[in-house]
């Protein structure tokens, strides 16, 4: 009776060990994907994000558009500023694809993991039911661990980023503002030069500098250092907005990603490195040291 009572028993334990991580792999599959993929559940996040990509736009629209205007001030005494203002530009892009690739793979994460990883995990556990293997037993921690961090970093990660766009959001808004404001400014001046109109009351540095350069007279010099000086002001307020966006569409997500692995680690004593091969270059260097036994002969 006693050995029959012990059978059961193990039969019963082996069952539930083979039957429980399927049924976690069939909620995983087809109640929690569905729920984790879908746009209303990240609502917030992508909201924030559209928040990001406002500003990143922004800031694109205003460099193209200094760059631009800077190309109208005679002698091309800005020129320097003009290129380096285009190369910005070109960073506000890589910062703008970045925002549109977390945007995107906030719902594509979730359904990935919970299709595929998060199952896969399960299957092993139930296989190693059969099995008992150690390797197999720590694979299906550390895929289940990978997906659902996987899951976490997009989320998380944004809204990191949203506590430090919201320190900064005014300082972004008046790079913005007085970049807009030179550009209506240089157009200003480069409009009423054209149309020969001088008028004196209210002249801004860049209208001063066209009316130096027409009339020839000696406060070139001093006209195009304050529009250099003028126009070097906004070029720092753009890189520092530059440096703002890349911590937080960046630097931040990767900083997660690495306190994610940091705290499994530290928590469940895993090695998620990837497997190393020492043992097959030992085994090919012992056939090779064979092989030249043999050709001694």
């Amino acid at each position: 009776m006693d050995s029959a009572l012990k059978t059961r028993r193990r039969t019963a334990v082996l069952a539930a060990k083979i039957a429980v991580p399927i049924f976690l792999a069939i909620v995983s599959i087809f109640v929690i994907a569905p729920r984790v993929s879908s746009a209303a559940l990240f609502a917030k996040t992508t909201a924030s994000l559209d928040k990001v990509r406002a500003v990143v736009l922004g800031l694109t629209g205003a460099s193209t558009a200094a760059s631009a205007a800077i190309t109208l001030l005679p002698d091309d005494i800005c020129s320097p500023i003009a290129a380096q203002l285009m190369e910005l530009t070109e960073d506000f892009t890589i910062i703008l694809c970045a925002v549109y690739f977390e945007k995107f793979m906030l719902t594509v994460i979730g359904y990935l993991s919970f299709t595929f990883v998060v199952p896969a995990s399960m299957i092993l556990s139930a296989v190693n039911a059969f099995f008992k293997s150690e390797q197999l037993r720590a694979l299906s921690v550390k895929l289940c661990v990978f997906g659902i961090c996987a899951f976490l970093v997009i989320p998380v990660s944004v809204k990191v980023s949203e506590l430090i766009n919201e320190t900064h959001r005014e300082s972004i808004e008046a790079t913005i503002s007085a970049a807009e404001e030179s550009v209506a400014e240089i157009e200003s001046a480069s409009g009423n030069a054209e149309s020969g109109e001088t008028q004196n009351e209210k002249k801004n540095v860049f209208q001063k500098l066209f009316d130096a350069v027409e009339s020839g007279i000696d406060t070139v010099t001093h006209s195009a250092s304050l529009v250099t000086e003028r126009l070097r002001t906004v070029v720092d307020n753009f890189i520092d907005a530059l440096a703002v966006l890349i911590v937080t569409s960046c630097v931040i997500p990767l900083a997660i990603i690495a306190i994610f692995v940091w705290l499994v680690k530290t928590l469940f004593h895993l090695d998620l490195r990837l497997p190393e091969l020492r043992r097959v270059h030992r085994r090919s260097d012992s056939y090779g040291d064979r092989n030249d036994r043999f050709d001694s002969y």
